[in-house]
């Protein structure tokens, strides 16, 4: 009973068939009368047993054929209908309701007679069963209870039973399709798994073939009908569960709802950034050995800052100060100056959206690192030498400063330092050894140059040599000898130098010669050099130091009296002189004669009772000497009341007393 068993048959009618498990089916082609049939059954051992019967083919109307009615929908689910065509070898005449039994999918169900009678086709209206589903509707047979069923050529009754028709070309349709799937069609950005895109389209995965679907944007409350196998979503922030979607198949049955597992953001905004440079101290430029602070603005949070490129230096790592905002240390390089671009890199928000940049992110940072030269120091070299370091003008040019850079000097080796203003500095008087006098600059960003110094020792002297002249002569009077014989012009000029020149100015003639170590100097005129005559010179004497000062003497007003002065005796006294003037004796004498009344009142008078006078071109203060008896007596000229020279001696009374009666006195004036 459990062997598996072969079937084979002989003498079928043809057109009839026996199946694998033994049933004779198919569709006779020809009509004959009873015959033998003999079937055989094997089993698995081989062990075989026959039967035979007799079997005939008569023609009677028969079903042959079922398939859906023309324009009918082949897809159907439970409770809709369609209409099936039941195709007969011959027509036949309805009578009554006859009903049509089936098998959809193994499940039985009927269909019930709409038309066809007098025809080969008769049609059916089946209603789907709601559940089951399949394309495999089997014709089982008619039901003529309340029917009858008459073919009009054989004018048989139709058979009612049915074997092997069936369609297949009808689906019923009773299942759910399953949820369909939601996937962002990109997710962009730099996490490709984390939810948030730049694009709000929606894949729809797993759609059934004619399948519609529908969404929801809220949650479920409302539902737009989708097309294709994506939909868009606005930019938007979405929770699990708030982006729904089902599917209606073809047969109409709606799958469950599926939603969004994660979190989805929807941005298509680009971001932006704004880069901006802080210096130190609010300076404009960025010196060595400090650092700049960029600050980076963004519209919104990053997954990462963009870097910042650029040839003046380093950027250190960002510091959040916030989720949209962050410093960063600049670290300048050594040795550069100028204005550089700080370029921002490229960059993107979590969405993918490129960054773009605002109108401050075109940054520059002005960089100076380099260290200014040292300046120079220059000397007016004045004097006797242009290359001794000594000089007259205390003012030094400092040469080689930087535009808006500031300076500073020390005239102490270094241990002091001065401001500096301008581009020159001003030395007090004094020596300054090599290296004594420094000068450096500070550019505009704050970067400190090296040292210059004068290279040689400089001298600054701006005081000029005190000249004194000496009386010349001894009483700055020349008179015919001196002048013959040449005078010495001679002085001091305090606060000079071995060596300093002199040079004296006497009429017309110059002479010059240098000091003595105590600052003397002298210098001979001749008496060619000597102006002549009776006049008044000025000699004027100036004394150049090695700086260059220039000190003068004071005009020295020197009386040349190279001519002896002319003088005159009373007329009537001597022989008169070719300059005599014929002047009377002061006193008692007026005529030449002296008595013996006159010598008594002048003996018995004082001394200089008598004196003598004249004229004379000598000038007042000028010195005379009256010859008188052989003596000497002293006088000097004086300025007369009507404005011309007189002279004067006084003779002593005792001399007058030893005069003789009677005898001739000469009398001289010198």
């Amino acid at each position: 009973a459990n062997d598996r068993l072969q079937f084979s048959a002989t003498g079928l009618p043809a057109g009839l068939r026996l199946s694998a498990d033994g049933v004779i089916a198919g569709v006779p082609t020809q009509t004959g009368k009873p015959a033998e049939v003999h079937i055989t059954a094997t089993d698995l051992s081989g062990l075989s047993q026959q039967t035979t019967l007799l079997l005939g083919v008569v023609e009677v109307p028969g079903v042959i054929g079922l398939s859906a009615a023309p324009q009918a929908d082949r897809l159907l689910h439970g409770g809709e209908n369609i209409d099936l065509l039941v195709q007969l070898n011959e027509a036949v005449v309805v009578q009554g309701t006859p009903v049509l039994n089936l098998l959809i999918n193994d499940s039985p169900a009927q269909a019930t007679y709409l038309s066809g009678s007098g025809k080969d086709q008769l049609l059916f209206r089946l209603s789907a069963p709601p559940y089951g589903s399949g394309n495999d509707i089997q014709a089982m047979g008619i039901e003529t209870a309340n029917a009858t069923l008459v073919g009009l050529t054989t004018g048989q009754s139709l058979l009612t039973q049915i074997h092997g028709v069936r369609t297949q070309d009808i689906m019923l349709d009773n299942s759910a399709p399953l949820a369909p799937g939601l996937a962002l069609a990109l997710d962009s950005g730099a996490d490709p798994s984390d939810g948030v895109s730049r694009e709000g389209r929606v894949n729809v995965l797993g759609l059934e073939p004619q399948a519609s679907y529908a969404f929801s944007l809220d949650d479920g409350a409302t539902w737009t009908a989708g097309t294709g196998t994506q939909f868009s979503l606005p930019a938007a922030s979405y929770d699990p569960g708030q982006i729904k979607v089902r599917q209606i198949d073809a047969a109409g049955n709606t799958s469950p709802v599926a939603h969004n597992l994660q979190k989805w953001l929807i941005d298509a905004q680009a971001p932006t950034a704004q880069l901006s440079v802080e210096l130190p101290d609010n300076a404009s430029v960025l010196k060595a050995n400090a650092t700049a602070t960029l600050r980076l603005i963004l519209s919104e949070p990053l997954p990462n800052p963009p870097h910042v490129d650029s040839e003046a230096g380093q950027l250190g790592p960002w510091q959040a100060v916030s989720e949209t905002e962050f410093t960063a240390t600049f670290i300048p390089k050594n040795l550069i100056e100028g204005t550089f671009a700080l370029k921002l890199g490229e960059f993107q928000d979590a969405a993918g959206n490129p960054g773009q940049y605002s109108s401050q992110s075109a940054t520059t940072i002005q960089v100076d690192t380099r260290p200014p030269l040292a300046p120079s120091l220059f000397l007016t070299d004045t004097g006797r030498s242009s290359s001794d370091g000594v000089s007259q003008n205390p003012m030094l040019q400092v040469k080689g400063l930087e535009p808006q850079a500031s300076w500073a000097y020390s005239t102490d080796g270094g241990v002091n330092w001065t401001n500096g203003s301008g581009e020159s500095l001003t030395l007090a008087d004094g020596v300054y050894p090599r290296a004594q006098i420094l000068v450096r600059q500070t550019d505009a960003a704050g970067n400190r140059s090296g040292v210059g110094q004068n290279a040689l020792q400089w001298q600054i002297d701006t005081t000029a040599p005190a000249v004194m002249g000496q009386a010349i002569g001894g009483d700055d009077v020349v008179n015919a000898s001196e002048r013959s014989a040449g005078v010495w012009v001679a002085g001091l000029a305090s606060g000079s130098a071995q060596g300093d020149g002199v040079k004296v100015s006497w009429g017309n003639v110059q002479k010059t010669t240098t000091t003595a170590a105590d600052g003397s100097w002298a210098v001979r005129f001749a008496s060619s050099d000597i102006p002549s005559g009776e006049l008044t010179s000025v000699v004027q004497v100036s004394v150049t130091d090695l700086a260059g000062n220039v000190g003068s003497s004071a005009p020295q007003t020197v009386r040349i009296d190279s001519i002896a002065p002319r003088l005159a005796l009373p007329q009537d006294l001597l022989p008169s002189t070719p300059d005599g003037l014929g002047e009377g004796l002061a006193g008692v004498v007026v005529d030449n004669i002296l008595n013996a009344a006159e010598r008594a009142i002048i003996v018995a008078g004082p001394d200089g009772t008598w004196t003598l006078q004249g004229s004379t071109s000598a000038e007042a203060g000028q010195s005379v000497t009256v010859y008188f008896n052989a003596r000497a007596y002293n006088g000097s000229v004086a300025a007369g009341s009507d404005g011309s020279q007189r002279w004067s001696a006084p003779i002593a009374s005792a001399d007058v007393a030893e005069l003789a009666h009677g005898n001739r006195y000469a009398l001289a004036v010198d």
